[in-house]
């Protein structure tokens, strides 16, 4: 042990030694960051990757909102990002992004059309159903517990057409809307 232990002090003491263990320290100091660079650029891509498939989704589903909040935090990447090449990857994506809002909204037109199309049933199969309730109802000795019954029932649905209906009424507010249910309507026909 004692031979290793003055050979490497004699060895520490040569210049070239030491210039060697300084290189080989500077290398693996440069391996890390380089390291670490690669991983800070991968990350950046999966988030990039995973907003513009949030953003796309959002657009195929009408949501704007989210579709517009998925550019916003895609762009603030790109803000924060100094890599040109990275860059330029998340400034396309941005634009691809960008491109699919007139898509959202003509989902969501479509969406909301078909929802007043759908509602409208809906309110009128409650409006049969509540016909019906009221008929059950005069039937039956009105202190019954059964139309008592039916009578809570019959608010119920009630106030689940009139959510329904309040629903229909907001989105026909939309002349675009309006437009679209036409349209479904003409091409059903």
């Amino acid at each position: 042990m004692a031979k290793f232990s003055q050979a490497f002090l004699r060895s520490m003491t040569e210049p070239s030694y030491q210039e060697g263990l300084f290189t080989a320290a500077q290398q693996l100091g440069g391996l890390y960051q380089e390291r670490q660079k690669m991983q800070q650029r991968a990350d950046i891509q999966n988030t990039a990757r995973t907003l513009v498939e949030q953003g796309a989704a959002s657009a195929e589903q009408g949501d704007a909102v989210a579709l517009n909040k998925r550019s916003q935090d895609l762009s603030e990447l790109l803000n924060t990002t100094l890599d040109p090449t990275l860059r330029d990857n998340l400034t396309t994506q941005l634009s691809a992004l960008n491109a699919l809002k007139p898509t959202a909204r003509d989902n969501a037109l479509s969406r909301d059309a078909m929802a007043v199309i759908n509602g409208k049933k809906g309110v009128v199969e409650l409006d049969d159903q509540i016909e019906s309730l009221n008929k059950e109802a005069l039937q039956l000795d009105p202190m019954s517990q059964e139309a008592i019954a039916i009578v809570q029932r019959k608010r119920a649905v009630e106030k689940t057409r009139n959510a329904i209906q309040g629903r229909i009424d907001e989105l026909e507010k939309n002349p675009k809307v309006n437009l679209e249910i036409q349209e479904i309507e003409y091409n059903t026909e």
